[in-house]
């Protein structure tokens, strides 16, 4: 387990990837971010995050998509 308060680039080096190996191809990681760059920490809150980093664990491509719904109560 992966301790919420490092960066999302140590949670990403962090994984392994051995077993993603076996799920497929074009397979994406979603983690939840309290910001949208991957030095920013893991948000504990995953339906109230702030933003989720979406990576591509081949290429180590990512995208940010704010949560529109992390205001929702």
């Amino acid at each position: 387990m992966v301790p919420l308060h490092c960066s999302l680039l140590q949670c990403y080096l962090n994984i392994d990837f051995r077993y993603l190996s076996q799920v497929g191809e074009n397979m994406k990681i979603a983690i939840s971010s309290t910001g949208a760059m991957l030095d920013d920490l893991v948000d504990p809150r995953f339906g109230r995050c702030s933003y989720y980093i979406v990576v591509n664990p081949e290429t180590l491509e990512f995208d940010a998509v704010k949560n529109t719904g992390a205001h929702m109560q």
